[in-house]
């Protein structure tokens, strides 16, 4: 992609698959770059083309997060659990979103992009359903989990009702960032780069004892000796 890659913030998932094949001089697919995503080596995005409607939350330890009262008078914590221990505690309100927002991995987003995968290499069909919704996540650590409306007459003058998504939105683009992709070429030129080689330090250093030992051969001093 050369010069154009340098003026580009992200790219689609088949643009992002011929730099790869590009840049390592082998085939990458788009199910290459899915798959690396969801194994956690780059981060995805999703492009909102028109817009999306989410509640903003924040993760907090699990003993951080505010209690409600649950079932036979129970205290209990409020918000999603997470798997690290914990929670996404969510605002009551609705913002509406627009631009890039990256992918955690952590809800539908997830099953979103593990279905595409599967599509892509003729595997299975996903059947898993998450309950928690789908989110996204912002520069400074914001997080949104997306919301859908429930479908009411139009007689009905109710106040709109909000819900979890059970998918990113079908307008939204997967896209990574041009930042990311470079931040992993540079991960993958670190682990291609043989072990036993020696950094330019290593390298000055080792020339300068040779020196010292030298001067002291010359001198007729033993460098064992003290």
């Amino acid at each position: 992609m050369g010069k154009l890659f340098k003026l580009k913030e992200w790219l689609t998932v088949p643009e992002a698959a011929s730099h790869l094949s590009t840049m390592l001089s082998e085939g990458v697919s788009e199910a290459d770059v899915l798959r690396l995503a969801l194994d956690g080596h780059i981060t995805l995005s999703a492009n909102f083309i028109n817009h999306a409607v989410a509640c903003i939350g924040k993760i907090v330890p699990e003993s951080d997060a505010p209690k409600i009262e649950g079932p036979f008078g129970t205290e209990m914590a409020r918000g999603v659990a997470l798997t690290t221990g914990e929670r996404i505690v969510l605002d009551s309100g609705v913002v509406t979103i627009r631009g890039d927002f990256d992918l955690p991995m952590i809800g539908n987003e997830r099953l979103d992009v593990e279905h595409l995968y599967q599509k892509l290499t003729d595997g299975p069909d996903i059947t898993l359903t998450g309950l928690d919704g789908a989110f996204v996540t912002q520069e400074g650590g914001r997080i949104f989990q997306l919301q859908e409306f429930f479908e009411q007459q139009p007689s009905l003058q109710t106040e709109r009702k909000n819900y979890p998504a059970g998918s990113l939105p079908v307008d939204c683009v997967l896209v990574v960032r041009a930042g990311e992709l470079r931040r992993f070429e540079c991960y993958l030129n670190d682990e291609l780069a043989p072990q036993s080689s020696k950094s330019a330090e290593t390298k000055k250093l080792d020339s300068i004892l040779c020196v010292i030992a030298a001067l002291a051969d010359q001198a007729g001093i033993n460098p064992n000796e003290r």
